[in-house]
Formats: C-alpha cells, structure tokens, sequence
C-alpha cells in the first residue's frame, strides 16, 4: 500500500507520499516526538518524513478538495499534499513552472512512469519523456542498428538503418537484437503477459514463430531466472531503466538482417507483339505443368508420408526404447493439457501411461527439433545410468516427433536454485549432493561409454530433480557422439546456452572439456546463489566469472558465498572449497581444465583440492 488519500464514486488514489517504496501489512503511520509525520514499514524501516521537526505541528486533516494539512496551535498551515505533485491535480491545486506532474506505470502501481507534464514557459504547457533528450537505443553487442528518423527532431522516434522495402516482403529475414533493460509503457501490467511462457528463450521463441511481433520484452522476477513476457506488435516509446529503480528486464527487437533481391517491375511496352505472345504461352504451360505436379502429390501424400516415415526410423536403432503411437501419446496427456515447460527444441507436458507411470512428453516443434529428436533417440536410447534422465520411448508419426521420458517430480534445478523464498529442505548436503549427482553422470558420459558423448547444453534448466533431490542430466538434442581417442576434438558449429559456453567455442574446436567448463559455471551458480550473468548488478558484476577473479585477488572469496542461506554460511569452508574447483573447471584454456573423473575424486574426498598442483591456478589463493 502507499500512505495516499482516496476519493470515492470511483475510488482512486489520487496521492502518494511514498510512491516509489510502497509498504505492505503491518507498516505504521504516525506523529514521531519531534512533531514529524513518519511512516515505517513492518520492519521497523523509515520509509517516508514530513521533515517538519522544526515546527510546531498540532494536528493533521484532510480538507474537503483533498488536501492533507499539518497546521500549528493557531491553526496555519504548515504542511500540505497539494504542494507535493504527483500525477494528479486536484481543485484548488496549482502547477507552476519548475514542478512536474509525472505520469504513474499503471492504474494500481503509483511508481512513477516514463512521462511527465511541465510548464517550460508562461504560455505553453509542455509533455515529456521523463530523462531528456530523446535518443535511439544501442544494442548490448555496440552495434547502431537505428537511427533518428530526422536528426534535427530526435522526438519524432527512430527507424532501422536498413529498412525493407515494399516489395519482395516475404523474403524479409529478421534476427532478434539483446538492447539491454529498456522500459516500454504497454509491458507494466503483468494481467497482459503472455501466458504459460515464464522464461525468456521461450519469450524469444514465441517471438520468432509471430509474424506480428515487432520485439520482447522480458521482466525478470526479482532473484529469479522466470518472469513476465510482453510482445510488441509495434515499438513506441523506450527508455533506457536503472536496474535499482524497476524489476530487471531483458528487451530485443527484430532487426532485418537480408533481403532477397526482387525483380524489377516489367517494362512498360514490349518491343514486340510477339514476345509478348511467347510469354503468355509459357507463363500458361508452366501454370498446368504445376498444377499437375500439386495434384499428383496430393493423391499420393499418404503414401510418401509413409515412406519418410520409414525412412526417418531406419536412421533410429532398433535397439532403442518403445515406440509410441501419436493416439497413445494424446491419451496419456489429455490432448497436452498440463504443460511443464518449454525448452530450446520442444514443448515438455505431463502424462501418465496405462500401467499409471508418470512421464513427461516432449514434442517438438521446428526442423532444429528433428535434429534434436534423432541426436536424443540414437544417444540416450540406450544409455543407462543413474544420473541421466531415463528415456521411455518415442513417437515418429508423420509430422509428430516426441520423447517420453521419466517424471522429475521436483522440475529442473533452476527452480530451486534462483528462487527468493528458498524451501528448508534445499539445504548444503542437498545442494553438494546435486552436484556430485551431475558430475557423475557427465563422467559416465565422457568416460564410460563406448563413445565419448559430450552434452554441450549443461545447465540448471536441464538438470532435474525427483523426489530426494537426487539429480539427473536431460535434453540432449545438442549432444555429440566423439571418438574414445583422448585428444580427439570435434569442428562443430557454435551450440549452448551464452554464459555456459566455453570460450573454445568461438574457434569451434570442442571436446568433451566443453562441459567441464558449463559444470564448473553451474557449480559456481549453486554456491553464490546467482545467474552467471546477471544483468541487474552494476555493468563490472553483471559476468560471475569476472566479479569472482576480482574477489579472488582481493582474498574475498567469502563474500561470494550465498548469504541468503544460513545453512551455506555454516559451511562456509567447504562452500569456498567448492568455489575454487568450480573456478578450476571454468578456467579459460580446456587444456588446464581437470576431467570429469578427477572432479568426483575431489567431490568424494578421495583426492583433496589443496594437493592439485596452482601453478596455473592464482585464483586457487586462500580467501
């Protein structure tokens, strides 16, 4: 709530002191001993003061215009709301030059918006966008991809540097650009986000697949990766957002990237009748012709349907797990009735098969998504260990590609991981169990098996948990089978998720080491309790890596440790212990990086980190 006055026939609150630090239940307003009207918040906390200690106040009313008035003993006024502007003017209140009416983010959150009203002269009252000068927002990676549509009027907004034409529309491509935390006008109120999508790669995604969609904008809850997302049909008014003032969030836009070339328009007159007569005969002739073809195929679609269908499972093993028909897969949804997520390649939901095993089905959705689906089938199909997510089956009817896999009752560890309200049972032997758990399975995977398969996607969205928390790697649609030769690299294009990739990707030479990077990175993510990019920290924080190899210098590496769990601070040690193996994983050159195997050893207390040789380690320093 905010210490306001309301009106009534509507009610609206039409004033308030603390717009911007609005309290909750159990705050308290009242006159201090030095006569100033304070509000605390349940906590105890000074939230907002009159600042009227220096004079003598008798008492406080509301008059019948709505004016709140603190006045002494004879009765003067001494303080008053209508000198206090917000985004309203009442009867009898006056706005005058060097005050400002400064626009609310919606109907029922006062906090101060992106507009306000002044008077800049004696004749002329003038709106703004509150921040000044008006420019056109450059993307996170310093590219200038708009421009001022007239440069002497910035205020007249901005266009694309390279702009489609109108013609040849369809040809258009589009990439989405990352611009930072913008604020945009229309995304305050949460009722208008999109629902069933709380992540931002399916914020994109969903982008992506509309044509409409001009931009996203995704706003983070507060110490957690799931949030809001708002997409635009069309960009207006933006604004660049301190992270201290609103929720983090995270806007891109589509931005054209290339253009097919389009065929001039025709000449105005041909240099003869007849050559235009030809053209007239062949256009009519190649119009048949396709008419022909469409016809042929459509009496055949079945039976192609059926022999890409044959085709497309002679790639999979025969030896993989059940094959389950599209009608199975409905019934054991519901017709996809309870979704559980989205990820890069697909759509995951529940179901539970007839014998009453819980599963969670996996349907995916573009070409990438077949990949993906043969990469899953043919390299987890007969892959069996505790720590991977164990495959059902599959569906592979016609257009309908699926993977059923067992039920995680406790979701993927991002859930855990990043919320505010952290449940008791995710204490310091939990969270060192997980990560024993995962570091296991990506040994089975790099060591154990009669090719080296490598994940290339590990991180908190694909690890999962069931019911004791014990920990399991899925989704391996970007995994790769690799030689057993040790030294044996793979050329292969850039895969992953940005903050987990490992700097070898840039020259797409990978190992397996690719993932002992992305494990040192969420090892690192479960000790400080934060993203590894976290872009509501200042500019020099927003990179785990880079804040953590400044505290490593200034032997302040207990800082890291995440105070928001008491239990984390009882372990502090071994928290900072693990922080170091984790930094020792995540070390930029992969040829200083220690197999999964030694990993274990160390996690097991069967090789102590203080006997691995720092040579190449500074970071490795005692705190």
């Amino acid at each position: 709530m905010s210490n306001g006055m309301i009106v009534t026939e509507p009610p609206q609150v039409v004033w308030s002191a603390n717009r911007d630090n609005p309290v909750g239940a159990n705050a308290t307003l009242s006159f201090s001993a030095s006569r100033n009207l304070v509000l605390f918040n349940s906590k105890g906390d000074l939230v907002w003061c009159s600042n009227t200690s220096d004079i003598l106040v008798s008492g406080m009313r509301i008059s019948e215009k709505g004016n709140l008035v603190m006045f002494n003993s004879t009765g003067g006024k001494v303080w008053q709301s209508f000198d206090h502007l917000t985004d309203t003017l009442l009867e009898g209140q006056i706005l005058t030059r060097g005050k400002r009416i400064i626009s609310r983010i919606s109907a029922k959150n006062m906090t101060r918006g992106l507009f306000y009203l002044s008077i800049e002269s004696r004749t002329h009252l003038s709106a703004f966008a509150e921040g000044g000068k008006c420019t056109c927002p450059v993307g996170v990676d310093g590219q200038k991809y708009l421009t001022p549509i007239n440069s002497q009027f910035p205020e007249l907004g901005c266009r694309q540097i390279h702009e489609a034409s109108s013609e040849g529309t369809s040809d258009h491509e589009y990439r989405l650009v990352k611009f930072g935390n913008l604020s945009y006008f229309s995304c305050s109120d949460h009722n208008k986000a999109i629902r069933g999508i709380d992540d931002e790669d399916s914020c994109l995604d969903a982008c992506k697949r509309n044509t409409s969609c001009k931009a996203t904008f995704f706003e983070y809850n507060k110490h957690s990766s799931k949030g809001y997302c708002f997409l635009a049909p069309n960009v207006l008014t933006l604004r660049k957002t301190p992270s201290s003032r609103f929720c983090s969030s995270s806007s891109h836009i589509k931005i054209l990237t290339s253009q097919s070339n389009v065929n001039s328009n025709s000449s105005a007159s041909h240099s003869s009748y007849f050559g235009m007569t030809l053209f007239t005969i062949f256009a009519c002739v190649l119009v048949f012709l396709m008419a022909i073809v469409v016809f042929m195929l459509a009496l055949q679609k079945k039976k192609l349907d059926d022999w890409l269908d044959h085709g497309f499972l002679k790639r999979v093993s025969s030896e993989t797990p059940r094959r389950f028909s599209y009608d199975e897969i409905c019934s054991a949804t519901s017709n996809f009735s309870e979704l559980l997520g989205r990820g890069g390649f697909g759509t995951v939901f529940k179901g539970v098969l007839k014998n009453g095993t819980p599963v969670a089905v996996k349907r995916l959705h573009n070409r990438h998504g077949t990949q993906g689906f043969l990469a899953e089938v043919e390299t987890i199909g007969n892959l069996h260990h505790i720590n991977l997510v164990r495959l059902i089956g599959f569906c592979a009817s016609r257009k309908h590609r699926m993977l059923v896999y067992e039920y995680m009752s406790k979701g993927s560890l991002d859930k855990w991981l990043f919320c505010q309200n952290m449940d008791g049972a995710f204490d310091w032997n939990t969270k060192r169990k997980i990560v024993i758990d995962v570091a296991k399975g990506l040994t089975y995977l790099h060591e154990e098996c009669r090719n080296k398969i490598a994940h290339f996607d590990v991180k908190p969205h694909n690890i999962l948990l069931d019911d004791n928390f014990s920990a399991k790697l899925s989704d391996f649609g970007l995994s790769k089978l690799i030689n057993r030769d040790a030294s044996s690299q793979v050329i292969i294009g850039r895969r992953g998720t940005p903050g987990y990739q490992a700097p070898e990707w840039q020259h797409s030479r990978i190992s397996v080491k690719a993932d002992v990077f992305s494990f040192g990175i969420v090892l690192l993510e479960i000790i400080c309790g934060r993203k590894v990019l976290d872009y509501s920290q200042p500019p020099s924080d927003v990179h785990l890596l880079s804040l953590l190899g400044k505290k490593a210098f200034e032997n302040q590496l207990r800082d890291m440790v995440d105070c928001r769990s008491e239990d984390m601070q009882n372990h502090l040690e071994e928290a900072i212990d693990l922080m170091r193996l984790g930094m020792w994983c995540a070390d930029g050159d992969c040829n200083r990086r220690p197999s999964m195997s030694t990993v274990v050893k160390i996690l097991e207390g069967w090789m102590p980190l203080e006997l691995i040789n720092r040579t190449n380690l500074p970071f490795l320093s005692s705190p």
